[in-house]
């Protein structure tokens, strides 16, 4: 099987074939602006150096079961069972000082 060889371009070839190519493109359309996205409300930070997450690693499997337990009888999100129970373990600690 042979091989073809390319012809040589000048410098006036690609140039060429550039602006053919732009030519042939369509026009870009007048485009009406977008509305503006309202800016969302801020959302509320924690105060000074109290964090607003925190990492719980638990040493065993009793304690999260047992909460997620009391979730499913009192049908509510683990989160949400597990910041009433700590607020609940907060007060009555408060409560005995």
């Amino acid at each position: 099987m042979a091989i073809k060889k390319r012809t040589p371009q000048t410098d006036a070839e690609p140039e060429a074939a550039i602006a053919a190519f732009g030519a042939g493109a369509t026009p870009p359309e007048d485009e009406a602006p977008a509305a503006p996205v309202p800016a969302a409300p801020p959302r509320a930070t924690s105060s000074g150096d109290v964090p607003s997450t925190s990492l719980v690693r638990w040493a065993d499997e009793d304690l999260p079961c047992a909460i997620q337990r009391i979730a499913a009888a009192e049908d509510r999100s683990f989160q949400k069972t597990m910041l009433l129970l700590i607020r609940r373990g907060v007060d009555s600690y408060d409560a005995t000082r």
